[in-house]
């Protein structure tokens, strides 16, 4: 059921689809910064509690990964009520170019403020992306070149460049994020930060934004996961995908984390839904991943200093356990 395991203040468990029912639709993107299209399949909420319009989201494959790898996380958005667009944007094997990877998201930001397909449901001011591996960073990036997305959610997101490209069109991202002044959510695994095959090695990975990023901030280690683990089909990505370092939890357990993670995140911070804190570092986090032994946590996040007369804060960084 929908509504099944709902808390007593009506918050719903993101580990089930919410209470909408959605419409789906591909369309042709072309983004003029870049001179490219694409095609994005979007999810449209529809009758659930509220009308709309809902937050957008933008969804970022990783490096050569299919999009539709990525249509789970999209679904469940879209049922709890953000119109959810999975960018098939470009990621050439050669002559790669993050900034312009970047101004693709942000050129779908800016076409779902007109398109026919959406039809005036999405509210771009209130946008937020997630993306995966490369998509993770790219998505990062977008966030510091532009201020209508208001949150970033990072899946294992690595922010290496592959040989020869330029630092303009290739930047170290984790150098940049701490200008962000939004919500930002990094998860990460452990299986694939060292090895000669790692596909998500220490010096790139997601601590990497975590430990710049301002709050608030949350860093949510898988234990046991690998890069890909967070794919909705991992036996279905083929060769590509086997050459990350094999994991020591199943791809379902780590899918499901993340899909919660994802839904509860923008619940809290896009819709400002205090409840969902427990499923982020709360009691409902502590008994299924901490406790469980599926996670660890950390994040910071500002507190008033009584002490300072000019009324500014510091971050201060909590962890489970």
């Amino acid at each position: 059921s929908r509504w099944a395991s709902v808390l007593p203040d009506g918050v719903l468990d993101p580990e089930l689809d919410g209470p909408y029912a959605w419409s789906t639709f591909t369309a042709r993107v072309r983004v003029a910064a870049t001179g490219h299209a694409f095609d994005v399949k979007g999810w449209i909420p529809s009758g659930g509690p509220a009308p709309g319009p809902y937050p957008l989201v933008v969804v970022a494959h990783g490096f050569r990964l299919a999009a539709s790898q990525y249509d789970g996380y999209a679904r469940r958005l879209a049922s709890f009520g953000s119109v959810a667009l999975n960018a098939d944007s470009p990621t050439p094997l050669f002559s790669a170019n993050h900034r312009e990877s970047a101004q693709d998201l942000l050129g779908v930001v800016t076409w779902a403020a007109t398109a026919a397909e959406v039809a005036g449901r999405a509210e771009v001011a209130r946008t937020a992306m997630v993306g995966h591996s490369l998509g993770g960073k790219v998505a990062l990036l977008a966030a510091t070149l532009d201020r209508r997305v208001v949150a970033v959610v990072g899946l294992d997101p690595v922010d290496s460049a592959p040989p020869g490209c330029a630092p303009a069109d290739c930047p170290d991202v984790s150098e940049r994020v701490g200008s962000l002044a939004i919500p930002t959510l990094l998860l990460g695994e452990t299986a694939d930060a060292t090895g000669r095959l790692a596909c998500a090695p220490a010096a790139d990975n997601y601590a990497t934004f975590f430990a710049r990023t301002p709050a608030p901030s949350l860093e949510v280690t898988v234990l046991g996961a690998n890069h890909v683990s967070f794919l909705d089909d991992v036996a279905g990505c083929g060769l590509k995908c086997r050459f990350c370092q094999k994991s020591t939890v199943s791809d379902e357990t780590v899918n499901a984390l993340a899909k919660a993670y994802v839904v509860a995140f923008l619940e809290y911070h896009v819709r400002g839904i205090a409840g969902y804190a427990t499923y982020l570092t709360g009691d409902e986090a502590r008994a299924r991943y901490v406790t469980t032994g599926r996670a660890t946590l950390r994040w910071r996040q500002t507190e008033a200093t009584a002490t300072r007369r000019d009324g500014t804060e510091r971050a201060r960084v909590d962890s489970l356990p």
